[in-house]
This record gives structure tokens, C-alpha cells and sequence, in this order.
């Protein structure tokens, strides 16, 4: 597991075609109270998969992923991270899935208040395509 620094993508970054651009974002948020006996939000995750099904704006021939710990005062260990087209629901296209790495790392761990960026990874994405990410939180 390496240590991230929480550097931020740049528009400096070249990505294979050109430039980088964010195409989904959701707001990161500490845990919180739910009423339901199936969140975990209070107790949190450990050795357990969060798979987000996310609609992009923007197509392109690779992604990265950007994870972030901002709303933490832990680190937060990332075992594993992939990305795939989405099949609808929870459902992935076959042979679409595709590791995330961290400075070619599988595992990474993120400092409180932090965010790493995966490598890129070729992965030809159409604009509003679904793609379901995932992040495997390790204890």
C-alpha cells in the first residue's frame, strides 16, 4: 500500500487524446445517520466493495478515477478500485472491467482530508454512458 499525497488531477496532465476533463463528481460527505437497517453509514465500511454507478457528460478513450477522503479525520485504505461499463442496475458488460491504479499500485491509502487519482485506463467512453465504479475499503 503506498501513501497518497492527495495531489489533485491538473489540466496540465495530458490525457491520450488531449486534455483532462471531469465528467461526474458527486460531494463528498462524512457518514451519517439513515433510517435503514441496511445503510452502514454509522459503524462504516471495512473489507467491504461500494459500487457506484455513475453517468458520465463526457466520452473519451481512457478514464481516472479521483477518490476522495475530505470528509474523514482517518485515512482511508483502498485495497482495490476498478472501473466497467455499466449493464444497467448493478450489472457490468462482460470484459469491460478494468483495475484502477495508483502510481501503479493496486492498493492505496489516503490521507484524512485527502484524494489520490488513479492512473488513466483505456476505456472508450460514449457522453451520459453509465460506468460503475468500485472501491474495495480495507480495515
Amino acid at each position: 500500500m503506498t501513501a497518497a499525497p492527495g495531489r489533485p488531477a491538473l489540466a496540465a496532465d495530458k490525457a491520450p487524446e488531449g486534455r483532462w476533463v471531469s465528467a461526474w463528481h458527486s460531494s463528498p460527505t462524512p457518514g451519517g445517520t439513515f433510517n435503514s437497517q441496511d445503510c452502514p453509514s454509522d459503524v462504516g465500511l471495512a473489507d467491504q466493495t461500494v459500487r457506484n454507478i455513475v453517468r458520465v457528460s463526457a466520452g473519451g478513450s481512457s478514464v481516472r478515477a479521483r477518490i476522495s477522503n475530505a470528509g474523514s479525520s482517518e485515512p482511508l485504505k483502498v485495497g482495490s478500485a476498478s472501473v466497467a461499463r455499466s449493464a444497467g442496475g448493478a450489472a457490468t458488460v462482460a470484459g469491460s472491467s478494468q483495475p484502477l491504479r495508483f502510481g501503479g499500485q493496486t492498493s492505496i491509502l489516503i490521507a484524512a482530508g485527502g484524494e489520490a487519482v488513479s492512473d488513466p485506463v483505456a476505456l472508450k467512453v460514449q457522453p451520459l454512458q453509465t460506468l460503475a465504479v468500485n472501491v474495495h475499503k480495507k480495515k
